[in-house]
């Protein structure tokens, strides 16, 4: 088992905001993945497992986002929030929904040349 916390993790950090805010497609999502560990030099085993497996079961949290994002969903907390020891990040998003607070979404300036880089692995 892979921590989430590896020497990998600041391409996941990227990986994962692709997937949030989706300029691109999953699959270009998951390439940039790919590329950005080979770039850290991520050892060949290791990116293979990360890539397979966020490429194979990475689809449930694609489509979670997506519907998430369409709603306007707020990914950040405020800064006078303070959440219950046991409060889970998906019980604060459902709260500051239900309180109206919406994110509206900015452009990614380099969003095209963010995704023409993932349109391959290699």
């Amino acid at each position: 088992m892979l921590s989430p916390i590896g020497d990998y993790k600041l391409d996941a950090v990227i990986h994962d905001y692709l997937y949030w805010e989706q300029p691109c497609g999953k699959d270009v999502a998951d390439n940039i993945l790919f590329r950005a560990m080979v770039a850290s030099g991520i050892t060949a085993w290791k990116r293979n497992a990360i890539y397979y497996a966020v490429n194979r079961w990475g689809g449930g949290a694609w489509d979670a986002n997506k519907q998430r994002l369409d709603q306007q969903y707020s990914r950040f907390v405020p800064v006078d929030y303070v959440p219950a020891a046991h409060e889970r990040w998906e019980d604060v998003q459902e709260a500051q929904f239900r309180d109206r607070h919406r994110e509206q979404r900015a452009a990614i300036p380099q969003a095209a040349r963010i995704c023409e880089a993932g349109a391959t692995r290699q």
